[in-house]
């Protein structure tokens, strides 16, 4: 999965299982956290500094690289299983 956000293209593995994130690319990389939202305001913290409130729903922030889809459609899939 990723993300391009403030001219960076930032990288992750998804663990739906558990549903960690842990980011492979970009400042924060190594790093992981324990939602895509957790994940998503730590990238939004490191890149845009002057946002006042770095709050995003990780869920639709993440991407997923093949279809260019928010990670929000794993979980739809997982509901339907």
């Amino acid at each position: 999965m990723y993300v391009r956000y403030h001219g960076e293209r930032v990288e992750g593995r998804f663990d739906p299982v558990k549903k960690r994130l842990t980011l492979t690319s970009g400042p924060l990389a190594g790093k992981s956290f324990n939602s895509p939202s957790a994940a998503a305001v730590a990238v939004v913290s490191a890149l845009n500094q002057n946002r006042e409130r770095p709050n995003t729903d990780g869920w639709r922030f993440w991407r997923i690289a093949d279809t260019n889809e928010p990670i929000d459609m794993l979980r739809k899939i997982d509901r339907n299983m």
